[in-house]
């Protein structure tokens, strides 16, 4: 990839991660209208029948949430692939598996290889700060732990048992909220990574 095209792939890349936090940010603002609007319309209203009206859209807002940060994992780390490439950055091939989400099967087979979101969240901040020259890790720090319960809560309620696993409790959305707050600002800090000194390239 010469350097014209990298530079166009660079720009889509920070157009695409801006649309997709956007996207996170107004879901948010969608639930803040709604807990507004519910209790304009109720004389009294409890936690609990809050919680109950606002099922729904806390539904949407985490589907949408994640389908936002899948997009943005997988974006980044594609760019972060051809960056690599284009600076003579060493990838190994399990790692350009990882990016490409495809591996080869014993019989040769090329498959689809999808990490799960905990994984693809390190591995795509692995790769983009090697991008950059700088090592990467994510500590066990609060709001990841967060994250990490509201990924267990998008599954329960993309893969439900019984009715009851469809429920999201205003202490889950508040775990939630933690959590993509956290991925928002590093993902804020991966646009200021690619938009340093006007030349990320």
């Amino acid at each position: 990839m010469g350097y014209a095209e990298m530079k166009r792939e660079v720009t889509n890349a920070i157009s695409l991660i801006e649309l997709l936090l956007d996207d996170m940010e107004y879901s948010h603002k969608l639930v803040d209208k709604e807990i507004e609007d519910i209790k304009k319309s109720y004389a009294t209203m409890n936690d609990r029948l809050l919680e109950a009206r606002l099922q729904p859209v806390l539904r949407i807002m985490t589907r949408t949430v994640f389908a936002a940060i899948e997009g943005l994992c997988y974006k980044t780390k594609n760019l972060s692939l051809h960056l690599c490439d284009h600076r003579g950055i060493p990838v190994t091939q399990t790692e350009r598996e990882d990016v490409l989400e495809k591996t080869t099967n014993k019989d040769g087979k090329t498959i689809n290889h999808y990490p799960e979101t905990k994984e693809n969240i390190k591995q795509t901040l692995n790769i983009l700060y090697r991008a950059f020259g700088f090592k990467f890790e994510i500590t066990e720090h609060e709001k990841w732990k967060k994250l990490c319960m509201a990924i267990d809560v998008r599954n329960r309620i993309t893969h439900p048992k019984n009715l009851a696993e469809m429920e999201i409790t205003g202490t889950d959305y508040r775990d939630e909220s933690e959590g993509f707050e956290w991925f928002t600002q590093s993902w804020k800090g991966v646009l200021t990574l690619l938009k340093k000194s006007g030349n990320p390239i």
